[in-house]
């Protein structure tokens, strides 16, 4: 709910950031045909495959018997236009999260009246088709073979080393929102390009992509994807799994031996280390693709550094879902105390600041770290059950403060971080030589 950034006060567009310029002032430029075929892939993969499965999750086993089929069910899919098998082909742990903040996000727009406020401070979205379908577009995939290494039996890397895609693209036949972005990109020329997969990785190397082994079924998985490319793009070597690591007995203990082990990983450089504390889908990533933190922490560091108190508390629980809040947090860093609780943080020396009840919260040139606190929803991390041990999830602490946030925003507030202000009529009125009262609402106007 953030408004979009840009480089103007208060994250508001620059001069030349429009839309009409490429953000500098001057003139914007068209896009390459290679960025074109990616976008429209990236397109096809993604928003399809992530829309669908809103309505298919826990009907369809989904994912493939091996990493050979990983790859030959994502091109068939993609052929197809099968949002369904895209869907089912993306790992269960990113598009669970993924999900939930997908459907918080939906009930927030819907109930501040969003898309309805921005259609009346703008005509030219009110024609505007939001309808997501392929129509007028043909991807064509000609003899893929790509070349996999299974690292170990949870993760495989799929190098499409051969073949080609061939991209049709006839905007003319176009409906919807695919329709709508061509036309605010003016590219209404017809596409016919020929890629070879070869060269759609970077820097002109081999498409690459990860699979993840998850309850005996192969998935693809864009988090190790995008890490795997970062580790081969800088020259890091991919680490191994140690053995499993036992959890812990309930939420609040689970995120007590994560925070209690930051000062011992801190000393000794060992940033891997944290993949111990963390659900396994997230934990075996940390130890896989962690070595390149492990090399700039440099051997660690010498700092005095020491965790006095640390203690949490559960705060709600779902099933196999829990958060668990900071109640006592006490760090000593070279003689500083550092006082930590779940809405308050406190240094020596320096006045405590605590969250408020809003998250509301506007920048006007620098960024207050006052107001980036007031606004944050009770400190905490997610926890999830697995094998009967609690472990803390990442992926879950980033979604669940995201929703606690966007619930502790009122319809005034989203309006005005939007920019939507002007589009709540003037209530009340107001007359020459008369007192009348004035009231601010929760955004302040």
């Amino acid at each position: 709910m953030a408004p979009p950034p840009g480089d103007g006060p208060g994250g508001q567009p620059g001069p030349g950031d429009d839309g009409t310029g490429d953000g500098t002032g001057g003139p914007r430029k068209k896009a390459s045909r290679k960025t074109i075929v990616l976008a429209t892939l990236a397109v096809v993969l993604v928003v399809a495959g992530v829309g669908a499965f809103l309505f298919i999750q826990n009907i369809i086993r989904g994912g493939a018997g091996s990493p050979e089929q990983v790859a030959e069910k994502l091109m068939e899919s993609v052929e197809a236009k099968d949002a369904v098998g895209l869907a089912t082909m993306v790992a269960p742990a990113e598009r669970d999260s993924l999900n939930r903040l997908r459907e918080g996000l939906t009930e927030k727009v819907e109930e501040f009246g969003i898309l309805e406020a921005a259609n009346k401070v703008g005509e030219d979205l009110e024609d505007v088709n939001d309808e997501i379908n392929f129509d007028g577009i043909t991807v064509t995939f000609e003899n893929v073979e790509p070349d996999i290494t299974e690292v170990d039996d949870q993760l495989a890397v799929l190098a499409f080393d051969s073949g080609s895609v061939r991209l049709q693209v006839d905007p003319e036949q176009t409906t919807g929102a695919v329709r709508s972005a061509l036309e605010a990109a003016d590219e209404m020329e017809k596409i016919d390009e020929t890629t070879e997969l070869s060269e759609l990785g970077i820097d002109g190397d081999p498409l690459l992509m990860a699979a993840v082994k998850d309850n005996g079924r192969w998935y693809l998985s864009p988090l190790y994807t995008g890490l795997e490319l970062i580790t081969q793009s800088t020259g890091n070597e991919r680490g191994t799994l140690p053995e499993g690591t036992d959890g812990s007995g309930s939420p609040a203990e689970a995120v007590q031996a994560l925070i209690g082990a930051v000062p011992g990983i801190v000393q000794s450089g060992k940033f891997t280390d944290v993949g111990n504390y963390l659900v396994s889908y997230e934990g075996n990533a940390v130890h896989y693709y962690g070595g390149a933190l492990d090399d700039a922490m440099d051997g660690g560091s010498d700092v005095d550094l020491e965790l006095t108190t640390n203690t949490f508390k559960e705060a709600d629980k779902d099933g196999d879902r829990a958060r668990a809040t900071v109640e006592n947090l006490e760090v000593e860093v070279e003689g500083d105390k550092l006082r930590v609780t779940s809405d308050c943080i406190e240094l020596d020396g320096s006045d405590e600041m605590c969250r408020g009840k809003s998250g509301y919260v506007m920048f006007e040139g620098d960024v207050d770290g006052e107001a980036v606190v007031r606004a944050l929803p009770p400190l905490g991390m997610s926890t999830v059950k697995e094998d009967g041990d609690w472990k803390v999830s990442l992926m879950d602490t980033t979604t669940d403060w995201t929703l606690q946030w966007l619930d502790s925003i009122t319809r005034e507030q989203a309006l005005a971080m939007l920019d939507l202000a002007r589009s709540e009529d003037a209530a009340g009125t107001m007359v020459v030589g008369e007192e009348t009262d004035l009231k601010f609402n929760s955004a302040g106007y």
